[in-house]
Protein backbone atom coordinates (compact mmCIF):
# COMPACT_ATOMS: atom_id res chain seq x y z
CA UNK A 1 0.00 0.00 0.00
CA UNK A 2 1.65 2.86 -1.37
CA UNK A 3 -0.50 5.47 -2.96
CA UNK A 4 -1.11 7.99 -0.83
CA UNK A 5 -4.86 8.09 -1.01
CA UNK A 6 -5.37 4.08 -0.28
CA UNK A 7 -7.63 3.11 2.36
CA UNK A 8 -6.14 0.89 4.64
CA UNK A 9 -8.63 -0.74 7.73
CA UNK A 10 -7.71 -2.84 10.61
CA UNK A 11 -9.41 -5.00 12.62
CA UNK A 12 -8.74 -7.52 15.23
CA UNK A 13 -7.41 -7.84 18.39
CA UNK A 14 -3.40 -8.59 17.93
CA UNK A 15 -4.04 -7.68 14.55
CA UNK A 16 -4.96 -4.25 15.00
CA UNK A 17 -2.33 -3.76 17.34
CA UNK A 18 0.11 -4.35 15.41
CA UNK A 19 -1.66 -2.09 12.55
CA UNK A 20 -1.22 0.59 15.55
CA UNK A 21 2.27 0.35 16.09
CA UNK A 22 3.46 0.05 12.47
CA UNK A 23 1.35 2.14 10.23
CA UNK A 24 2.01 5.08 8.11
CA UNK A 25 -1.12 7.54 7.94
CA UNK A 26 -0.33 9.76 5.27
CA UNK A 27 -4.13 11.65 5.06
CA UNK A 28 -6.40 11.98 7.21
CA UNK A 29 -9.59 9.79 6.39
CA UNK A 30 -7.35 6.85 5.01
CA UNK A 31 -7.13 4.45 8.02
CA UNK A 32 -9.55 3.20 9.83
CA UNK A 33 -9.97 0.85 12.90
CA UNK A 34 -12.39 0.11 16.04
CA UNK A 35 -10.71 2.22 17.93
CA UNK A 36 -9.91 2.17 21.56
CA UNK A 37 -13.48 1.33 23.01
CA UNK A 38 -14.90 0.13 19.52
CA UNK A 39 -16.58 -3.24 18.47
CA UNK A 40 -14.11 -6.06 16.96
CA UNK A 41 -15.23 -7.49 13.48
CA UNK A 42 -16.17 -4.06 11.93
CA UNK A 43 -14.10 -4.69 9.26
CA UNK A 44 -15.65 -5.79 6.24
CA UNK A 45 -18.62 -3.90 6.70
CA UNK A 46 -15.78 -0.91 7.30
CA UNK A 47 -13.98 -1.77 3.96
CA UNK A 48 -17.14 -2.03 1.61
CA UNK A 49 -18.02 1.20 3.53
CA UNK A 50 -15.08 2.47 2.47
CA UNK A 51 -15.16 1.65 -0.98
CA UNK A 52 -18.70 2.79 -1.66
CA UNK A 53 -17.64 5.65 -0.67
CA UNK A 54 -14.34 5.97 -2.44
CA UNK A 55 -14.97 3.76 -5.43
CA UNK A 56 -11.61 5.07 -7.59
CA UNK A 57 -9.49 4.60 -4.11
CA UNK A 58 -7.99 1.42 -3.34
CA UNK A 59 -8.90 -0.28 -0.20
CA UNK A 60 -7.15 -2.75 1.79
CA UNK A 61 -8.51 -4.45 4.86
CA UNK A 62 -5.91 -6.30 7.24
CA UNK A 63 -7.88 -9.00 9.91
CA UNK A 64 -7.64 -11.42 12.17
CA UNK A 65 -8.94 -15.18 11.63
CA UNK A 66 -10.75 -14.89 14.97
CA UNK A 67 -12.65 -11.64 13.80
CA UNK A 68 -13.59 -12.20 10.05
CA UNK A 69 -15.60 -15.07 11.44
CA UNK A 70 -18.14 -12.66 12.79
CA UNK A 71 -19.12 -11.07 9.54
CA UNK A 72 -17.28 -13.40 7.18
CA UNK A 73 -20.88 -12.85 5.29
CA UNK A 74 -20.00 -9.86 3.58
CA UNK A 75 -17.92 -10.89 1.66
CA UNK A 76 -20.78 -11.90 0.05
CA UNK A 77 -21.94 -8.59 0.09
CA UNK A 78 -18.79 -7.20 -1.70
CA UNK A 79 -18.98 -9.55 -4.70
CA UNK A 80 -22.50 -8.81 -4.87
CA UNK A 81 -21.60 -5.19 -4.99
CA UNK A 82 -18.53 -5.60 -7.28
CA UNK A 83 -16.60 -4.08 -4.84
CA UNK A 84 -12.83 -4.52 -5.53
CA UNK A 85 -11.98 -4.37 -1.69
CA UNK A 86 -8.70 -7.02 -0.56
CA UNK A 87 -8.45 -7.99 3.13
CA UNK A 88 -5.31 -9.99 4.03
CA UNK A 89 -6.13 -12.35 7.05
CA UNK A 90 -3.84 -12.97 9.75
CA UNK A 91 -4.58 -16.22 10.46
CA UNK A 92 -2.58 -17.36 13.61
CA UNK A 93 -5.16 -20.59 13.91
CA UNK A 94 -7.54 -18.81 16.70
CA UNK A 95 -7.81 -15.79 19.01
CA UNK A 96 -4.77 -15.14 19.47
CA UNK A 97 -4.88 -12.18 22.09
CA UNK A 98 -6.95 -14.06 24.57
CA UNK A 99 -5.09 -17.44 23.95
CA UNK A 100 -1.53 -15.52 24.56
CA UNK A 101 -2.89 -13.38 27.48
CA UNK A 102 -4.17 -16.56 28.93
CA UNK A 103 -0.94 -18.10 29.07
CA UNK A 104 0.83 -15.02 30.03
CA UNK A 105 -2.07 -14.95 33.24
CA UNK A 106 -2.84 -18.48 33.91
CA UNK A 107 0.47 -20.62 32.38
CA UNK A 108 -1.84 -22.42 29.65
CA UNK A 109 -4.53 -21.47 27.06
CA UNK A 110 -8.13 -22.72 27.20
CA UNK A 111 -7.73 -24.84 23.77
CA UNK A 112 -11.59 -25.13 23.81
CA UNK A 113 -12.25 -21.21 23.63
CA UNK A 114 -8.95 -19.99 21.56
CA UNK A 115 -8.21 -22.59 18.72
CA UNK A 116 -10.15 -22.62 15.61
CA UNK A 117 -7.31 -24.41 13.29
CA UNK A 118 -7.09 -23.49 10.05
CA UNK A 119 -9.51 -22.57 8.14
CA UNK A 120 -9.28 -21.97 4.17
CA UNK A 121 -10.68 -18.45 4.14
CA UNK A 122 -9.03 -18.13 0.53
CA UNK A 123 -11.33 -20.80 -0.91
CA UNK A 124 -14.47 -19.76 0.99
CA UNK A 125 -14.20 -16.13 -0.94
CA UNK A 126 -13.35 -18.12 -4.31
CA UNK A 127 -16.61 -19.93 -3.95
CA UNK A 128 -19.00 -16.76 -3.04
CA UNK A 129 -17.54 -15.78 -6.72
CA UNK A 130 -14.28 -13.76 -5.17
CA UNK A 131 -10.47 -14.08 -5.72
CA UNK A 132 -8.34 -16.09 -3.29
CA UNK A 133 -4.73 -16.37 -2.15
CA UNK A 134 -2.99 -18.48 0.28
CA UNK A 135 0.52 -17.16 1.34
CA UNK A 136 2.79 -19.29 3.93
CA UNK A 137 5.72 -17.24 3.25
CA UNK A 138 6.77 -13.79 4.19
CA UNK A 139 7.97 -12.92 0.85
CA UNK A 140 4.69 -14.09 -1.01
CA UNK A 141 3.10 -11.33 0.81
CA UNK A 142 3.60 -8.31 -1.35
CA UNK A 143 3.18 -10.33 -4.88
CA UNK A 144 -0.29 -11.71 -3.38
CA UNK A 145 -1.47 -7.84 -2.66
CA UNK A 146 -0.24 -6.78 -6.13
CA UNK A 147 -2.35 -9.76 -7.58
CA UNK A 148 -5.01 -9.23 -5.77
CA UNK A 149 -5.27 -5.46 -6.58
CA UNK A 150 -4.73 -6.41 -10.39
CA UNK A 151 -7.57 -8.22 -10.20
CA UNK A 152 -10.21 -6.01 -9.64
CA UNK A 153 -11.93 -8.17 -7.65
CA UNK A 154 -13.14 -8.84 -4.15
CA UNK A 155 -9.87 -10.42 -3.10
CA UNK A 156 -8.80 -12.90 0.01
CA UNK A 157 -5.26 -13.31 1.27
CA UNK A 158 -5.00 -15.69 3.68
CA UNK A 159 -1.73 -15.97 5.68
CA UNK A 160 -0.72 -18.23 7.66
CA UNK A 161 0.95 -16.37 10.49
CA UNK A 162 3.14 -17.56 13.27
CA UNK A 163 0.96 -18.83 16.31
CA UNK A 164 3.44 -17.91 18.80
CA UNK A 165 4.11 -13.95 19.10
CA UNK A 166 2.62 -12.66 21.98
CA UNK A 167 1.37 -8.69 21.38
CA UNK A 168 1.85 -5.98 23.70
CA UNK A 169 -2.11 -5.98 23.57
CA UNK A 170 -2.48 -9.87 24.65
CA UNK A 171 -0.05 -8.89 27.85
CA UNK A 172 -2.35 -5.62 28.72
CA UNK A 173 -4.89 -8.24 28.53
CA UNK A 174 -3.43 -10.67 30.41
CA UNK A 175 -2.72 -7.63 33.72
CA UNK A 176 -6.10 -6.77 33.00
CA UNK A 177 -8.34 -9.51 33.54
CA UNK A 178 -9.11 -12.54 36.80
CA UNK A 179 -8.69 -16.01 34.64
CA UNK A 180 -9.62 -18.23 36.34
CA UNK A 181 -8.17 -22.02 35.43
Amino acid sequence: MDCEDDIVVADGGDTTIWMGMTRTIRKPGCYLDYGIFGSLAVGLPYANAAKLKNPDKRVLLISGDGSIGFNFMEFENAIRKNLAIVVVISNDLGWGMIRHSQEIRIGHAVEAGTFIGRVDYHKMVEALGGKGFLVEKPADIRPAIEAAFSSGKTCCINVMTDPTTVSPGSTALANVGAYKA
